[in-house]
């Protein structure tokens, strides 16, 4: 049985870094330990994950767990690689109530950077009578073009488990958002 540091530095063998140049190009490719469809980096074999895949037009997002170290090599080997401006910052989601009053119940969801707790996205609801509405979203000016807005409707519709189109958007109904809204819900679905 091979050790596990021989199965660490393998990971990055030049096949494997030939992977991570395809997946920088948006191409296909399968190398030892990972593989590219070219929207998504994975590593293969036990306990394979998605490790980093593209966010939005021109970022990238780690999603690799640091606990394990053949995730941090992957992700050193990246960040060399990649140029810093298509990093997406590594952020934390978090979801709460800010308060009742009567049947209405109003709540937030933030997304954090991770290394620092500042909060670069927002997005304020409430529900009335089991309908949600929107209050408002706001982005960092810094970080806007990293599709926050559409992550920030992802985890309401994952926590609240109800669909776009049955999100009252109030001032957000656009031409536009109407549009974004029913792709989304058909990639939700």
């Amino acid at each position: 049985m091979r050790n596990f540091i021989e199965i660490l530095t393998e990971a990055l063998k030049p096949i494997d870094k030939k992977v991570v140049n395809a997946f920088l190009n948006h191409k296909a490719l399968e190398g030892k330990f990972l593989y590219t469809d070219g929207n998504e980096l994975e590593k293969m074999g036990m306990g394979g994950h998605i490790v980093a895949k593209w966010s939005g037009k021109n970022n990238i997002e780690f999603t690799g767990q640091d606990t394990v170290k053949s995730d941090e090599e992957i992700k050193r080997y990246l960040k060399k690689t990649i140029p810093k401006k298509l990093w997406m910052p590594e952020i934390v989601i978090k979801h709460e109530v800010r308060g009742v009053i009567g049947d209405q119940i109003n709540m937030s969801i933030y997304i954090y950077l991770k290394k620092t707790n500042v909060v670069i996205a927002k997005l304020d609801y409430y529900e009335y009578k089991k309908e949600f509405y929107i209050d408002f979203i706001e982005v960092s000016e810094k970080y806007r073009g990293m599709e926050l807005g559409k992550k920030l409707f992802e985890h309401l519709i994952k926590t609240e488990k109800v669909k776009y189109k049955d999100i009252n958007l109030g001032d957000f109904a656009t031409s536009d958002g109407d549009k974004l809204i029913k792709k989304l819900d058909k990639q939700l679905k």
